[in-house]
């Protein structure tokens, strides 16, 4: 059996026109055609202190990757909705 390996987690860092650009390229071995999903945080749990303990996270959609750069990648929006700052796995 062999594994394939996990995608690695990026982030959306920009938005225009209806795509979507993340900060994961070519060099973190990302192809034309790859899907991720969206994770957006909902909401933060924090101690007394103010130090975040953990964070609430909700699957919101899944991007496709049109484009592939050194350093980044342009996607597309298959189903549901992304944000900038939003996660993707």
């Amino acid at each position: 059996t062999s594994l394939t390996p996990a995608a690695p987690e990026g982030q959306i860092v920009s938005t225009r026109a209806g795509l979507y650009y993340i900060n994961r390229g070519q060099a973190a071995g990302i192809k034309v055609g790859q899907k991720f999903s969206v994770h957006h945080v909902v909401d933060e749990i924090k101690d007394a202190d103010g130090r975040l303990l953990d964070k609430v996270i909700e699957e919101t959609g899944v991007l496709e990757v049109t484009q592939v750069l050194s350093q980044s990648a342009v996607c597309k929006l298959v189903s549901g909705k992304a944000a900038v700052n939003d996660t993707v796995k």
